[in-house]
């Protein structure tokens, strides 16, 4: 949808209606916006069948990397890996993170 980036939008009603989900009272917005990375996390995981005893490694140690990692070891892989940047901004500045 173009725009998606403006302060504003008009969205057409059958996105709306198809789409959107109204955020039930008491939940507060940052919990509210977790289902949609998950979902992203999840899509990987389905996409790229881990099986028990696989090892894993996972670019990124952002939200979405993070529970890529915990899905991953809920599937059975004994050890999920991720990196995390340390200091400077080059490519060999990654450490591991092992859960």
């Amino acid at each position: 949808m173009n725009g998606a980036f403006a302060e504003y939008i008009v969205v057409p009603k059958r996105i709306v209606e198809q789409n959107l989900y109204e955020i039930p009272e008491g939940i507060e917005f940052g919990r509210a916006a977790l289902p949609e990375p998950l979902a992203c996390a999840v899509h990987g995981v389905v996409r790229m069948p881990i099986a028990t005893g696989d090892a894993v490694a996972v670019i990124g140690a952002g939200q979405i990397g993070l529970m890529f990692v915990r899905l991953a070891t809920e599937r059975g892989a004994p050890s999920a890996w991720t990196g995390a940047r340390t200091g400077s901004p080059s490519p060999t500045s990654w450490e591991p993170k092992r859960r």
